[in-house]
């Protein structure tokens, strides 16, 4: 069995550490979110509207890290397998 290629290992790490990132990006903006709501007077969308779109940033951002890393892992395989 072959070593994998250090491109190969940076598509593994994307893959592992880009879904957590986002989950954690995404769980602290809206818990901010509800920090926000909590302290504010009103109910409205004001108060909590930067959180939340924060913690859709977070998660597109996790799922294209992702994305990147299967497919650096993906060309790393194939870079291999040439001769």
């Amino acid at each position: 069995m072959r070593a994998l290629s250090k491109i190969t290992v940076l598509g593994i790490v994307l893959v592992i550490l880009s879904p957590l990132v986002g989950i954690a990006g995404t769980v602290w903006s809206i818990y901010g979110s509800f920090d926000a709501l909590a302290k504010s007077e009103g109910a409205g969308i004001g108060s909590v509207g930067a959180q939340i779109q924060l913690a859709i940033v977070f998660s597109i951002a996790g799922i294209l890290g992702t994305i990147i890393g299967v497919l650096i892992i993906i060309i790393g395989m194939r870079r291999a397998r040439k001769p």
